[in-house]
């Protein structure tokens, strides 16, 4: 029942939009709403998360190990690393190296928890 209802939603929204004049559906001099950008950060997984960057950077690698579980999946850029023991031991040594040496600023930390499952995407510089 419930797909029906998003699909039945969708041909709504797309119907209005071609009946619809561009100037119609423009808001004038309306700003668009700003997304927050930090979200979730009190958080048990943010949390999580920070503690484990700090471990990184502060280059405590019983402590990042300890926090991950074994089967984790770690993808970063084109790389997948599939268990905590895989990431220690190939890649990282290297990511404590570089959180050591660059400064970084947080521009985005967006947390969600959905039930039992929480995801974590950040963007820095």
């Amino acid at each position: 029942m419930l797909s029906k209802k998003i699909q039945t939603l969708a041909v709504i929204t797309l119907g209005m939009a071609l009946l619809s004049s561009a100037g119609a559906l423009a808001h004038g001099n309306e700003k668009p709403n700003t997304p927050a950008l930090f979200v979730g950060e009190n958080t048990a997984p943010a949390q999580a998360v920070k503690a484990f960057h700090q471990a990184l950077r502060s280059g405590d690698a019983a402590a990042a190990r300890a926090m991950l579980a074994d089967d984790v999946l770690i993808v970063e850029g084109n790389g997948v690393e599939r268990s905590a023991d895989e990431y220690a031991s190939h890649h990282m040594l290297a990511d404590m190296k570089f959180m050591a040496a660059v400064q970084v600023e947080a521009l985005e930390h967006q947390t969600k928890v959905l039930g039992k499952v929480a995801y974590s995407v950040s963007r820095s510089q």
